[in-house]
Order: C-alpha cells, then structure tokens, then sequence
C-alpha cells in the first residue's frame, strides 16, 4: 500500500522526474522509512487512483514554451481538480525568465521553482515532504559557535540558509533585546530541526557552545559538526562530554574543513570559499532530513515501550502515527509525533489529519499529538495549556503520558 501520492504534470522535457523519485526515496530512509511502498507515482491518466485531490501532491514539469496538451486537455484537467481541491502543485522550470510563458495559465500565480539555482530538488523535495506532514514548512537551523573565533562563517551562514527559505537562530542577531537571554536560547532550540556546530578549536571552553551541545542531545536533535583544521581538541572536548554526560550521540555528520578553505588564515571574520559553502549547505539540508526522522523516532520510541511495558498492542504507522489499544478493554487511541513544539497550525493540521484518516477506527480515549518539552520556557508551557483548552486535539509532552496510558486501562 502506497501512503503518499505524487502526480506529475507536464511535458518534462529535461526527464528528471526519475531524479527527484530517487531524491524523495532517499528521503525516506533518512526518515527511517522504508520508502520502497510508500510513495505512489501517478501521471494525467491515473486519476482513478487518486485517493483524493486533497490527499496528494503535484509537480508540473514545465517545457520552455507552454503548449496545450492536446485535444483531451487531460493534463490540464487534472491540474484544475487539484488546484480546486488546495492540493498543492509545485511549478519546476529551467529557470524563471518568462516564468508565464512556460506553465499553464493557472500556475502562473504560483512561486516556481528553478532548476537553473542551487538546491532546487532539495527544495521540492522538502516541500512535498512537508505537504505529507513528514517535515516542516519552515526548515528551522541553530548555529552554535564561539564568537571569538568564527563569527565570519556563522554570519555567512545565516545570509545562505536565509537565502534558501530556512529560519536561523544565531544569537547576535535572533534575540530581541531585553530579552532573558538563557530563556530564549533553550526555548529557540527547543523548536529547531538541527544544530549546526562550529568546532573551531576553543570552542568548547564557551560554556555556552557546551551547553547548546548538551541541549541538542537531550532533545534528539542532529548536529552537523563543521570541523576547523587541527581543531583535534575540540573532537577530543567533544566525545568526553557525551561520555560525561552520558548523552546520545544521535544523529552527528561531520565535515571537516581544510588549511586550504582559509586561504587567508583561519581568522574570525574569515568565510568559506563559494564551493565549499555549497558543499556544507548540502549537507546541512540532507541531515536535517535525518535529524527529523531521528527526532521523530526517539519520541515514537518512549510510545512504543512504554506501550509494550504495559501490554498494550501498539502499531506504528507511517509519518509519526501510532495506534494503541489495550487489548483487555479494547479501548483505543491514537498519538501523532510532533519533532518540534506544537501550535496552533500544528494542532490543526493533525486534527485534519485524523479526520481523514483511511481505516481509522472510533476512539473511545481521544488522541494526542506527542513532543518534547525539553527546553520549554514557562510562557511557552502556559501557551500551549490555553491552546489544549480551546482545541479539539491536545498536545501533551512525552514526559507526562501517564494519565493518558492509564485511561485506556
């Protein structure tokens, strides 16, 4: 059974349709899925597969020059359906001169997507992740660093992920002033998909940088750790914290720079050469993937023991949802896993998400959408309590399920 259905449009006259197949499917491993089963292609004619408009994804693959697709109309047709029913269709194109000229009329309006820049198909890809719920619309990073030795390349980070569409905490410029500084640090983390660790080689003598670190692990986050040359001591600092405080490494890629990527010295305000920041943004992205799936897997795992410590059935469904019934009262519920802090959008989503789900069966205890409230301010926490009392669906943290396992007893 195929949970996830991708319809493509167009002529694709360049023929990377099976590029960004093998992208997405590469995707779902990261996520820790298999992602073999799990995605269905369709084209103009398959609409009879269509579990529904509002259930799917679409990607027109745009010509130079629009044309008409025949006497039929099939593509547009289906394209028009789609649109009607919010499905989200995603215009790629060489490049976006003459953007109109090159998609249907319909797609006009809507933000294309240039094969002609750098990393498109990890912005397609991201963006169709998210539709399905697997990640988020607003790819969120945190830069930890010492200020005092790489403040250039933390800052020329911050200028490229912006650039992509990511949102950045980077403390010189992400904390509005008169604000509790600490606070906002670990409330920021808390709601991030990956930490992006500068090991320059004191790095680790900041007590903060330590912190940030030992931060990141307790909340399951991956870490791209960019590695100065000769910072040994600093990978040495690092693996005798982890040992210390007897934290999981979880997801951890490094990448290390070389002599030669600082033709100029390794100075504070010294930056990347373009080639090798491309490479570093790569990375970032395709572990960002991973860490989500990581960060997902860790709270579906507090579930799914605690479930089998108390002789519940527990089954794991695709993109963070788990089916739990005790099989003596036959009571049922279900929880959605949230890599990140709920809100209001968040909650809403899910509540559309349980609706519409196919073969759900009628609870008795009400779901929950599952997170991680590590590094939560007491203003965030009062939030999220005044957003359970006007919602349907309530968002509990991992750490407090007790109430809600023992109602299904």
């Amino acid at each position: 059974m195929s949970f996830y259905q991708l319809v493509f449009l167009g002529p694709d006259p360049d023929h990377v349709e099976q590029e960004i197949v093998d992208a997405l499917q590469k995707n779902f491993v990261a996520l820790g899925m298999a992602g073999a089963d799990l995605l269905q292609v369709l084209h103009a004619g398959d609409e009879s597969h269509l579990k529904g408009y509002n259930a799917a994804a679409a990607v027109w693959l745009a010509a130079k020059n629009y044309r008409p697709s025949g006497a039929s109309g099939l593509q547009e047709k289906l394209l028009q359906k789609m649109m009607a029913s919010a499905c989200p269709v995603f215009p790629v194109v060489d490049s976006l001169d003459r953007f109109p000229d090159k998609v249907p009329p319909a797609l006009e309006p809507v933000n294309g997507i240039a094969r002609d820049k750098e990393g498109w198909l990890q912005k397609l890809t991201g963006g169709l992740l998210a539709q399905w719920g697997l990640t988020r619309v607003q790819r969120r990073i945190f830069i930890s660093y010492r200020r005092s030795e790489s403040t250039g390349v933390a800052g020329q980070l911050l200028h490229a992920l912006m650039g992509r569409g990511y949102g950045v905490f980077l403390d010189t410029v992400s904390v509005e002033p008169g604000a509790l500084f600490q606070e906002h640090l670990w409330d920021s983390m808390s709601d991030v998909d990956l930490v992006v660790f500068l090991a320059s080689p004191e790095a680790l003598t900041s007590t903060w940088v330590q912190q940030e670190i030992i931060n990141a692990a307790g909340v399951g986050l991956g870490v791209v750790q960019v590695t100065w040359p000769g910072a040994v001591k600093t990978d040495l600092q690092l693996k005798e914290i982890i040992k210390d405080k007897k934290l999981d490494e979880g997801v951890a890629i490094p990448f290390h720079l070389a002599l030669a990527d600082f033709p100029n010295g390794a100075t504070r305000e010294a930056v990347l050469p373009e080639n090798r920041l491309q490479e570093l943004l790569t990375c970032i992205e395709d572990t960002r993937i991973e860490s989500l799936g990581a960060r997902r897997q860790r709270i579906t795992g507090s579930i799914l023991d605690e479930a089998g410590r108390r002789g519940f059935t527990a089954i794991q469904h695709p993109g963070g949802v788990v089916e739990l019934m005790n099989p003596e009262t036959t009571k049922l519920s279900y929880a959605f896993v949230l890599p990140g802090l709920p809100d209001a959008v968040a909650l809403h989503d899910w509540e559309l998400t349980y609706d519409g789900m196919e073969g759900r069966r009628e609870t008795e205890i009400s779901p929950l959408l599952i997170y991680n409230q590590i590094g939560l301010t007491a203003r965030r926490r009062k939030h999220l309590g005044w957003l359970n009392s006007h919602c349907p669906l309530r968002a509990q943290s991992v750490e407090k399920l007790d109430g809600w396992f023992s109602s299904l007893s």
